[in-house]
């Protein structure tokens, strides 16, 4: 089995999916703006597919400065879920979360206004690579674990216990985030996601081969293998700049 991922790129700016789509099992098309031919493409696809809408609450903003605001990214998801998308497989997906005072708030008002158009999340907490420190720096942002690579204990149960008073508006999950105790520990991939794609897995996979806590089975393939940062300009990137 081979399920095609777009973790490398944007699925709903970025198309070209569509062409390698009739070479996997299914789908995980993670975007941050839902556009209208996205839309098309997903409901004409004849493959199922698990959608990841990005909804951090920072776009618009310094750090997502070419992200729509969270409000039209979720009124576009109500629009795929009018057209006929199945609820169960749309994921609003806060990634990454902030462990701040304003990250938290941000994160809320995302959950509050989720809340009726989907019942799972996925978060995941902000990793600050060098590059990604300098560009904070450049734009003169504070850098909220300073030096550090991730986020502190402290910073940690900040956002557990945020998750712990989120119980009630939803499926709360996470990958490669063991410190988190109050998410469902599971891959962006999982079996969960198979089996709601309508798939049998043909085997046993292993996890853990993108990160040393990864939980994705390994049966995923990169379909957007563009390894450079896309026109959001998103300053936490992962990708380097050219």
């Amino acid at each position: 089995m081979v399920i095609g991922v777009t973790e490398g790129g944007d699925a709903g700016i970025d198309l070209s999916w569509i062409n390698k789509a009739e070479k996997v099992n299914g789908l995980l098309l993670i975007t941050k703006e839902i556009t209208a031919e996205f839309c098309d493409a997903v409901l004409a696809c004849p493959k199922p597919a698990i959608v990841h809408v990005t909804c951090t609450g920072f776009g618009g903003t310094i750090l997502e400065p070419n992200v729509p605001d969270y409000r039209e990214q979720l009124n576009k998801m109500e629009m795929l879920l009018h057209k006929g998308f199945p609820r169960e497989r749309l994921v609003v997906r806060i990634d990454p979360m902030i462990p701040t005072e304003k990250g938290l708030q941000r994160a809320q008002a995302v959950v509050e206004q989720a809340c009726g158009i989907v019942n799972r999340f996925r978060v995941s907490v902000l990793d600050m690579y060098p590059h990604v420190r300098k560009r904070f720096s450049e734009h003169g942002l504070p850098l909220p674990y300073g030096e550090r690579f991730s986020a502190n204990a402290e910073q940690f149960r900040m956002v557990d216990n945020w998750l712990e008073s989120q119980k009630e508006k939803g499926l709360f999950e996470a990958c490669a985030e063991p410190k988190l105790t109050n998410v469902v520990q599971r891959g962006c991939l999982s079996d969960y996601d198979i089996n709601l794609m309508g798939l049998t897995l043909d085997r046993e996979y292993g996890v853990g081969f993108q990160r040393r806590e990864c939980k994705c089975l390994g049966c995923k393939r990169e379909l957007l293998p563009i390894k450079k940062p896309c026109q959001h300009g998103c300053l936490y990137c992962f990708w380097k700049d050219d």
